[in-house]
């Protein structure tokens, strides 16, 4: 997790370009967590800007639910509790069949609606033009028609704008407040967990045997033990365990504390790389198979990678690209690749069909 949106609860929600329409098979998806201030103590996550129908309301005691030109709530509860204020949840509404939907809570079911109704919201954070929502949104999904990302959207002054990044059905702010991530009041808040930064300028090793402290152009490796994505230039590094072992280090100075810089190549000991220049794709010898239960949404896809220990990247985005390309797979775009990635898999079709047939796989 790092960027995230914020909304205050009286008044800022963001909206869609135009209103989804949630498809027999697909899900809405919402990450999310409440800040205090919330009108009656009810999270009112998605809805429409000024239609009292289609929308998701989470109260102390039910999840209501009311689905296109409905007046009354579909009301579920089976093992429901409100989560609390300043934990994150996941919230999930499906739609089984043309009579039929299912309500998830953190992936435990709730309950199901029986309707042949639409779900047909239009606003993240707002329902019927006067409720809103007080906290805030990692991520909202449906099916895999759209992926609204804050963390992969653009953080500067403005109206704040939730990228939509496979049908560009952006989510624009309404009331919001208008600075860039990181000056006061604004509306992107870093939540940390973006990565690692290596960056001394130059280091000298107090060591003249033994295992020395290595001096690598501008950039400084620490621990000695560590994988890496390239080997020269700008190292990404893994705690992988491995060992980066020069095949000589040279000294600028024979007497007292030698500076110590590479002279030759960095060889990797005991793994494997698919490309001997660039950026080299390493590989333990063990072929990575996502979970079905983890292939519904980007974000969970991306969860589940960070669990492996085995990328340097921590962001949605980058993880999986970094991902795709130790499959072999760097189409550039991020929707080419995952489409290539499923084509040598043996799924045929367009990128929807690709998508929904691995994910059940």
């Amino acid at each position: 997790m790092a960027v995230v949106i914020e909304y205050d609860g009286v008044g800022g929600y963001s909206k869609f370009n135009s209103a989804i329409s949630l498809a027999i098979g697909d899900t809405i998806t919402i990450k999310a967590k409440a800040n205090s201030g919330n009108s009656g103590g009810n999270y009112r996550i998605i809805g429409r800007e000024v239609d009292a129908a289609n929308f998701v309301e989470m109260s102390a005691a039910n999840i209501n639910i009311r689905l296109n030109s409905q007046a009354i709530n579909n009301m579920v509860s089976t093992g429901y509790t409100q989560p609390p204020v300043g934990t994150y949840f996941i919230f999930e509404l499906e739609r089984l069949s043309s009579v039929l939907y299912e309500v998830r809570l953190d992936a435990a079911v709730i309950g199901q609606i029986s309707s042949t109704l639409d779900f047909l919201p239009d606003s993240i954070a707002a329902i019927r033009g006067d409720f809103y929502f007080a906290g805030r949104v990692e991520y909202v999904t449906n099916g895999s028609a759209n992926n609204w990302d804050t963390n992969s959207s653009t953080h500067t002054a403005g109206n704040p704008v939730i990228t939509d990044l496979i049908a560009a059905n952006n989510a624009t702010g309404v009331n919001m407040p208008t600075a860039a991530l990181g000056q006061p009041g604004s509306a992107w808040i870093d939540e940390g967990g973006s990565g690692i930064s290596i960056a001394p300028p130059s280091i000298i090793s107090g060591e003249s045997f033994g295992l020395p402290d290595v001096i690598l152009s501008t950039t400084y490796l620490l621990p000695t033990t560590v994988s890496s994505l390239e080997a020269f230039g700008e190292a990404l590094v893994l705690a992988g365990g491995v060992t980066l072992s020069p095949t000589s280090i040279t000294s600028q100075e024979s007497l007292g504390t030698p500076s110590v810089v590479y002279s030759q190549v960095i060889l990797v000991d005991g793994i494997t790389s698919e490309e001997s220049f660039g950026i080299a794709i390493i590989s333990d010898g063990v072929a990575l198979v996502i979970p079905v239960g983890d292939r519904d949404t980007y974000q969970k896809i991306a969860e589940y990678l960070r669990t492996t220990d085995k990328f340097v990247s921590y962001q949605n985005n980058e993880i999986l690209l970094e991902w795709l390309r130790s499959e072999g797979v760097d189409e550039g775009s991020f929707n080419d690749s995952f489409k290539e990635y499923w084509g040598q898999k043996g799924y045929v079709g367009a990128y929807n069909d690709r998508w929904k047939s691995w994910k059940v796989e």
